[in-house]
């Protein structure tokens, strides 16, 4: 390919030609939409070196511009250039797993998306991307959970909104859906019609639910535990966001008054839960000990995997200490919850992401 190596000899009686020049050009050509001109000077500047720019992001830029165009190959040989001068280059990461995307090779997507969250938990673009990614590979409750965090992240960014619809369409979540879709047309997302008629058509595919007589009061169990504790936490996460996009997102008059109306009616119902969950870890305190010592112990096994994989990992991650101090203050809170000094808190997977992937394999199926 033409950026690996130069198209002619250097002669060394005329003047140095500067990859900085070519730099400056194709990022010119880039910001006029010219972009077979952006790749003609791109792949001159990286052929020669720079020095004002970042060969890495030069590399990336190249490939985005490849990608534009159609030029897919070329567009990934770039990127993992890219990625070989930098490893940890979060945006040549996103910019990879991008390409694959539009490849339809979405195994590769992911690791690619994944990596660049890993190496900027912050970066809300890759999380917007990867959202996507999940649900054509039929992952809608991982999709939910990166594209609500994107959300949180960055709230008024409109097609994480978008995204997200599409993904509670595909968790059959679709008041969730509709509510996601509306907020991302407030926010002036401009395909909203074409996300509409996803969410259309995976209702109409859904299963059409039967009433169904009231259950019979059960035992509580650990699965039944943990389903009530995530209820109230995806509820606190919603008002949450929703406070976050009232003092950080500059709603207009319109967005501003339907927010707080949802914090309004959702605030005590979140309350609610909190005391009727109260309720039922006291009663099983008294009456099944076991179920909740069962329920707690999951997840300080899970704690225990997550402090032990984390202080063995040498990659340096840039998080890893105050993903400790996190696992190791959760410990502390559920030991509490054990001993019944507290019933409901939080789980921050913003430094434990995996948070809820390990604590599946540790929690016990109901008997």
């Amino acid at each position: 390919m033409s950026f690996f190596k130069r198209s002619k000899k250097e002669d060394s009686s005329q003047p140095a030609e500067s990859g900085d020049v070519h730099a400056a050009a194709g990022l010119k050509a880039l910001d006029d939409k010219d972009n077979n001109l952006a790749i003609a000077e791109l792949e001159q500047a990286v052929a020669l070196g720079v020095e004002k720019y970042n060969l890495a992001e030069m590399y990336t830029i190249l490939g985005r511009t490849y990608k534009n165009v159609g030029r897919l190959d070329e567009a990934i040989a770039a990127h993992k250039k890219s990625l070989e001068i930098n490893p940890n280059y979060e945006k040549a990461w996103n910019n990879l797993g991008n390409t694959y995307l539009a490849q339809k090779q979405y195994a590769q997507a992911e690791q690619a998306m994944e990596r660049a969250i890993e190496c900027d938990p912050t970066y809300v673009f890759a999380m917007a991307s990867l959202g996507v990614v999940y649900i054509n590979r039929g992952k809608a409750d991982k999709a939910v959970d990166v594209l609500e965090q994107a959300t949180t992240l960055s709230p008024k960014m409109t097609v994480a909104h978008a995204n997200l619809a599409q993904a509670y369409a595909k968790a059959g979540r679709f008041a969730e859906a509709r509510q996601s879709l509306e907020q991302a047309k407030l926010l002036g997302y401009a395909n909203w019609q074409t996300v509409q008629k996803r969410i259309d058509a995976d209702e109409a595919k859904a299963p059409k639910s039967t009433p169904k007589p009231a259950p019979k009061p059960k035992e509580t169990g650990v699965q039944q535990l943990e389903t009530a504790r995530r209820e109230i936490e995806e509820l606190q996460k919603k008002i949450g966001s929703a406070g976050d996009y009232l003092d950080r997102g500059r709603p207009g008059p319109e967005e501003k008054a339907n927010t707080e109306a949802f914090i309004r009616e959702n605030e005590p119902k979140a309350k609610a839960l909190e005391a009727e969950f109260k309720t039922r870890l006291q009663t099983c305190k008294a009456n099944h000990p076991e179920i909740l010592a069962a329920w707690v112990q999951a997840h300080l096994d899970t704690l225990a995997e997550i402090i032990t994989t984390t202080e063995a990992d040498e990659s340096g991650q840039k998080n890893n200490k105050t993903r400790l101090h996190v696992a190791k203050k959760t410990v502390d809170e559920w030991q509490e919850v054990l001993r019944g000094e507290k019933a409901y808190f939080s789980i921050n997977t913003y430094f434990m992401p995996d948070y809820y992937e390990r604590l599946q394999s540790h929690l016990p199926e109901d008997g």
